[in-house]
């Protein structure tokens, strides 16, 4: 899927403008997500699958309850490259909310995401690894303002595996 845009669209469950689940492989070159929302996953919700996004941005979207951009799901391993996740909000991991999930981030942008609860960068629970690589996660909100846990918090989760990146209020 390449050069589209997924603007305004909405699902009253999961993934605003896409659904990914069962063992799908799908690729996104150069795509923008703007203003989509849902209950979880405002623009995509991943399910047991493994999409590409490369050169994406997720601006603007919105979920209720879970990922205001993205969530990922039961084994949902996307691989994400230079990808922007800019002014997204929900409840909890407004930029991207991983359960039992472990997403790649390589040379990615996480910032001005703003989340009611916990996670305005990333959220990471129940057996979440994320490797984040080269990546910026600065200036995402939540109830704790935003420092590291505003980036990304953890719950039940092994620490995110990160490398050469930026996280606002960093202390390994």
């Amino acid at each position: 899927i390449v050069d589209c845009q997924f603007v305004a669209n909405s699902a009253t469950n999961f993934g605003g403008a896409a659904f990914i689940v069962e063992a799908s492989y799908p690729v996104f070159r150069r795509c923008t997500f703007i203003g989509n929302g849902a209950s979880s996953g405002g623009a995509i919700k991943i399910g047991v699958s493994a999409p590409e996004f490369h050169e994406t941005k997720f601006l603007g979207n919105f979920a209720f309850d879970l990922g205001g951009a993205i969530v990922n799901s039961d084994g949902a391993n996307p691989e994400m490259t230079n990808c922007l996740f800019s002014g997204n909000g929900s409840a909890a991991g407004a930029g991207m909310y991983n359960d039992s999930s472990n997403p790649t981030l390589v040379n990615c942008t996480l910032s001005e995401n703003s989340a009611q609860d916990f996670g305005g960068g990333m959220f990471n629970v129940t057996y979440s690894t994320p490797t984040i690589t080269n990546t910026i996660l600065w200036g995402n909100h939540d109830s704790d303002g935003s420092g590291q846990n505003s980036q990304i918090r953890r719950i039940s989760s092994a620490p995110p595996l990160i490398s050469y990146s930026c996280v606002q209020g960093w202390t390994g």
